[in-house]
C-alpha cells in the first residue's frame, strides 16, 4: 500500500535533518513520480453471453506497483490499495459477427456503479474494437472491473488480441 504524500508545515528555527528531508521531500517526490499504476492483459479469449454485461478476466500483468490485482483470485478486479482518484482506460475487441448491432465496454465499481459506458454499432465487416475511459474515485478496498457486451443472439468471443493489438486495462492513481 502506497502512502499518500502529506506536505509538512515547517516552523521557524526547526532543525533540518537528513531523516526529515528524506521523509518529507524525497519520499513524497518518489510517490508522485511513481504513483499506483497497473497494466493488465487478458491471457485468453472469453465467450460473452448475448445481451449480458460480462466481466473480463485479466490473468496477466505488465506491471502492478501497488498490488491491486491478482492473477488468480478475482482476476477481473483491480482493488485499490491507495485511496484517491484513478484514471481507467480499456480496449476491447470482438470476433467478427454480422449478427446483432451493438458491442460495448464499461467499468463497474464494487459490482454496482457503472462508469465510462460505451455502446457502439458494429463495423460493416462485423468486427468491433472499442476503447473507453473514466475517472473514478476509489477508497482502499474498492474494486473496479471491465465489462463487455454484445447482442448477436448467441455467444460471441471477446478477443484478447485483434490484428496483433492486445486489449488491456490500464489503471493510474491521479492527484486527488
Amino acid at each position: 500500500m502506497a502512502t499518500l504524500p502529506n506536505p509538512r508545515t515547517w516552523t521557524v528555527g526547526e532543525l533540518l535533518t537528513g531523516a526529515k528531508l528524506n521523509a518529507e521531500l524525497r519520499d513524497n517526490l518518489n510517490f508522485l513520480l511513481s504513483p499506483p499504476t497497473a497494466l493488465l492483459w487478458a491471457s485468453a479469449d472469453q465467450s460473452l453471453t448475448h445481451a449480458t454485461w460480462g466481466a473480463i478476466s485479466w490473468a496477466s500483468e505488465q506491471y502492478d506497483n501497488d498490488g491491486g490485482h491478482s492473477n488468480s483470485t478475482n482476476p477481473s478486479r483491480f482493488t485499490a490499495q491507495t485511496a484517491g482518484w484513478y484514471k481507467l482506460i480499456t480496449t476491447g475487441s470482438f470476433n467478427s459477427s454480422t449478427s446483432g448491432t451493438l458491442r460495448g465496454l464499461k467499468f463497474r465499481k464494487n459490482g454496482t456503479t457503472d462508469y465510462g459506458e460505451l455502446l457502439d454499432g458494429m463495423a460493416s465487416n462485423g468486427v468491433a474494437s472499442l476503447i473507453t475511459s473514466a475517472v473514478v474515485q476509489l477508497a482502499v478496498n474498492d474494486y473496479v472491473e471491465v465489462l463487455a457486451y454484445q447482442d448477436t443472439g448467441g455467444s460471441l468471443t471477446w478477443n484478447r488480441t485483434i490484428d496483433t493489438t492486445v486489449n488491456y486495462f490500464y489503471i493510474r492513481w491521479m492527484n486527488p
